[in-house]
């Protein structure tokens, strides 16, 4: 049976059809409101199990109330097994770190900041993984109730910077204990580097070699003449035979292997010796280097397998004989697949190939090739950069196949575009300069040029790099003096030296700082500088940077300038008259008006201003407007697209909002009106803004989005209260239809009285969300007359005394005259009658105690109700009165929250007030009526 049948039958009493029909049309409008809410938390959960990601949240206890799919991945639980659990007892949490973690969750919810961190962590297979939290809270009255936590992986990354780290020791450990001479060397015969084994042979220290000329240390100095001739015209020298002079002077044998490199955009030599001094020995050091070679190669074996790199050894034919355990791993080949006949060739992308090719004839034919670059693949076809390093494998002298070591350049390949990017970045700062700036190296020679220094000189930027400063781009009269006083710089010397050798070599002719500059044309430009050391990261200065701006036109124009003094003082005049003007109109405006020059200093603030910053405008011109006005958590962020603005590089923002610091501290929040001024040649000089002050605008605006949530919640609560009764009424109802000839009188009147109770429910609540209504609009009536406290709360209580029996009791004072006092009796029913059905509802059925009193005074009456219920917070107390406030409870729903703020504002229209005590949760509750007595 529907509700539509009940409204049919005859023996429904009229005042529950009433009420049903206006439910039922309440009801369908919170059907929908609920189905949209429904259908949004289906949208959000969908979005969180799909996640790739681990999602955790975590309440206060550290127990974990929800996560996702991909948790379990992470745990090997079950989202079922995970649900409840301490995060502690996951199984993820290493035993040694547990202390830490609980401190760190103790500290977050006592109230530090969340922030992302790293920890370490095992997995359902007891692997170790890296991963990276992202923490933020979920807040309620503004404490924290929960923490969501995203987990990210980082296991990989960690394992990429540890092993690139053991690589280039390991490298280090090889080139410092090889067996022979390892040493680069420039074309002027300055050792660059070399290991230990080269020291020996040459009987220096490291220091001391760094400082002797090579070209010194050969016996006959043609060889080193003929040597480098070599080496430039054919790129490379092989087993040459150079007889050298040791540092006590005594003669040694060497055989020298030599190849012309680049690093850095250098030329260098890279060298490697041997020394063959003992050739009479020659069989015995063959047979000592046989030995040597085999117990080498089960060492290379050993070494390959702790390598972070793949190690690998082919035949004539490119099949791998040999490859480290990396191998595998990075390839995804086994070793089975790789002794059945995988190549080398075919571990690398197709495009690869060929080239790889021509590199391998070259080998063999004898050329030594260094490291080369190339593209590797793996069995799935994905692949990754790589850079490969090869030698032959000799027999009797004879090739025989390839070793290799293959470094992963991942990582490296990000780290070079990162520092491409850099680079690029910083040339594009240079070139948005408006003078020239350029950077010479120890020599003079140009290592870098901006573009307006392009400009200046009328070269473009390959024409100028590379190029000697002073030889090209000085005048010949001051060149060598520039070229002096350029050397004295970059030693160091102080500055009155460097003035009067200025003055000595350059003469009167220019001001110290400024010299000419030769352009493409012949034509002269006179610059004005400011230079600076250049050092590397152990402290050596390796050149200088300067930068200049042209005053060529400058110096032509002061001429001019000065003749136009007077002309200019008349019209300077004439502007302060029109500024004091309009300052007069901006004073008398209704919003503030602040200009700032290119600096961020402010040059003019109108009266406004001054009222809503709490300055004087004495105070506030000259200062910087973002050090001095704005709050120290937005000046960066406000700072840097002012500079930008300035700059050229973003267009202004007409309408933008941000909050100011006044003078006693207090933030404001300002919306702005923006535009810039320019000079007469169309340059950005600064801004002009107008702002409005719409602190309590956007309060109001926050105060309405929370009763818009209270509002929200008091529907939910409403249809939720609505419905509990409306289930009763509809199931007795059902009954009576279906059992109807089968009910005795008594049963029949026990049912009437059960749908009687539920209507008088709904009653009261339509009653309450009426009266809220006629609160809002002011038309709530208060009809007070003359009422005997004592009397009229016997009559209010008496049903509940019967009801509840002992759990329920009256303490009230007999007085020989009655007490009175001027109120509305319906009002003041409905008062007692929420705060008595809250009583009840807050306490348990079989322990439930609930006792109101009264006491009198010459001024007021005072009604108790107390129990021993579920008691109410402190923190809950200041809010409880609230609209819409609810508060769940261990025993019941929380109702609509509108039965409290209802009663206080029934109480407050009699004059009086009604106040909650409560020890707190657990501990009962007493709430207290005060209304003022009626007197004589």
């Amino acid at each position: 049976m529907g509700l539509t049948d009940i409204l049919a039958r005859d023996d429904v009493p009229q005042d529950v059809k009433q009420v049903i029909t206006t439910l039922e049309k309440q009801l369908e409008t919170y059907r929908k409101e609920f189905e949209e809410l429904r259908q949004n938390e289906a949208k959000y959960r969908t979005l969180f199990e799909s996640a790739p990601d681990t999602i955790v949240l975590v309440s206060p206890t550290g127990h974990i109330i929800d996560c996702n799919n991909a948790a379990g991945k992470l745990t090997g639980l079950s989202k079922e097994q995970l649900l409840g659990k301490h995060f502690s007892e996951t199984g993820v949490v290493l035993e040694d770190d547990l202390p830490s973690y609980m401190k760190l969750f103790s500290e977050i919810f006592g109230g530090i900041q969340a922030r992302n961190i790293e920890v370490k962590t095992i997995d359902k297979d007891s692997m170790i993984h890296y991963l990276e939290l992202f923490l933020s809270f979920f807040k309620k009255n503004d404490e924290i109730h929960a923490i969501q936590v995203i987990v990210h992986d980082i296991t990989n990354r960690r394992q990429i910077e540890e092993a690139l780290k053991a690589s280039e020791e390991k490298y280090r450990i090889l080139f410092e204990s090889a067996p022979i001479g390892i040493s680069t060397s420039d074309f002027n015969g300055k050792a660059l580097t070399f290991n230990q084994r080269t020291l020996e042979m040459m009987g220096y220290t490291a220091n001391e070699l760094k400082t002797i000329d090579l070209n010194d240390t050969y016996l006959d100095p043609n060889d080193r003449k003929e040597i480098l001739q070599e080496l430039q015209e054919q790129g490379s020298i092989v087993d040459r035979e150079v007889l050298r002079k040791r540092k006590d002077g005594s003669e040694y044998c060497i055989l020298m292997n030599s190849e012309l490199i680049e690093i850095g955009g250098k030329k260098l030599f890279l060298t490697t010796v041997r020394d063959i001094t003992e050739g009479k020995n020659a069989e015995v050091e063959a047979q000592k280097s046989k030995d040597a070679l085999h117990g080498s190669e089960r060492r290379f074996r050993e070494l390959a397998e702790l390598l972070p790199e793949i190690v690998f050894e082919t035949d004539k034919e490119m099949k791998i004989t040999f490859a480290n355990k990396v191998a595998f791993k990075k390839s995804g080949y086994t070793q089975e697949e790789m002794q059945l006949g995988v190549t080398a060739l075919q571990m690398l992308i197709p495009e690869d190939r060929n080239r790889a090719l021509e590199n391998i004839s070259l080998m063999f034919a004898g050329e030594e090739l260094g490291g080369r670059e190339y593209t590797l693949q793996r069995k799935d076809g994905s692949s990754f950069p790589v850079m490969v390093f090869t030698s032959l494998i000799l027999s009797e002298n004879e090739p025989v196949g390839l070793r290799g070591l293959i470094v992963d350049m991942t990582e490296r390949k990000l780290v070079e575009e990162a520092v491409r990017k850099e680079r690029d970045r910083v040339q594009q700062y240079i070139d948005i300069s408006g003078g020239i700036m350029f950077a010479l190296d120890k020599q003079g020679n140009v290592i870098l040029i901006n573009k307006m220094g392009s400009q200046i000189l009328g070269y473009n930027k390959q024409e100028i790099i590379g190029k000697n400063w002073f030889e090209t781009f000085i005048p010949k009269r001051i060149r060598e003096g520039l070229r002096t006083i350029f050397k004295a710089f970059i030693t160091e010397k102080p500055r009155n030296e460097i003035e009067a050798l200025y003055e000595k070599l350059i003469g009167s002719e220019f001001e110290f700082r400024v010299n000419p500059i030769l352009t493409k044309s012949g034509s002269e430009r006179l610059i004005i500088w400011a230079n600076s050391l250049v050092r590397d990261d152990a402290g050596n200065i390796t050149g200088i940077i300067s930068s200049g701006q042209d005053i060529t036109e400058q110096k032509q124009i002061e001429k001019a300038l000065r003749e136009s003094e007077r002309k200019l003082q008349a019209i300077m005049d004439s502007m302060r008259k029109e500024r004091d003007l309009a300052q007069k109109y901006l004073d008398i405006a209704g919003v503030m008006f602040v200009a700032l020059d290119n600096e961020g200093h402010v040059t003019l603030i109108n009266k406004k201003g001054c009222e809503i910053l709490g300055y004087d405008e004495k105070e506030i011109l000259g200062k910087n407007w973002f050090d001095n006005f704005l709050p120290e958590k937005i000046r960066e962020n406000v700072k840097v697209p002012h500079k930008q603005l300035l700059r050229g590089e973003i267009e202004i923002a007409e309408h933008y909002i941000n909050p100011i610091l006044k003078k006693d501290g207090e933030e404001r929040i300002i919306a702005w009106h923006n535009t810039i001024i320019e000079d007469e040649e169309g340059s950005i000089i600064g801004h002009l803004s107008s702002g409005e002050d719409i602190t309590e605008r956007i309060r109001a605006e926050r105060i309405r989005e929370e009763l818009e949530e209270r509002r929200e919640n008091f529907i939910y609560m409403t249809t939720h209260e609505l419905r509990t009764p409306l289930t009763v009424i509809g199931g007795y109802c059902d009954f009576l239809t279906e059992h109807d000839e089968f009910i005795d009188h008594f049963r029949r009147e026990k049912i009437y009285n059960i749908l009687r109770s539920n209507v008088n429910r709904l009653e009261r609540l339509t009653r309450d969300v009426s009266h809220i209504v006629q609160l809002e609009r002011g038309e709530l009536l208060i009809k007070k007359c003359e009422l005997n406290v004592c009397f009229f709360l016997k009559s209010i209580l008496e049903p509940y005394d019967h009801l509840l029996e002992d759990q329920f009791s009256f303490q009230g004072c007999l007085e020989e005259h009655p007490i009175t006092i001027h109120a509305d009796p319906d009002r003041l029913q409905q008062v007692m009658e929420n705060i008595i059905s809250n009583a009840i509802k807050q306490t348990p059925k079989d322990e439930r105690e609930i006792i109101v009193s009264m006491e009198s005074s010459t001024e007021n009456v005072r009604i108790f109700v107390s129990d021993n219920g579920a008691g109410i917070a402190p923190e809950h107390l200041e809010t409880i009165f609230e609209q819409f406030i609810t508060i769940p409870t261990d025993y019941t729903a929380s109702g609509t929250g509108i039965g409290l703020y209802l009663s206080q504002e029934i109480i407050k229209a009699h004059g009086g007030t009604i106040t909650a005590q409560s020890p707190g949760k657990g501990h009962g509750s007493t709430f207290t009526i005060t209304i003022p007595r009626k007197t004589d």
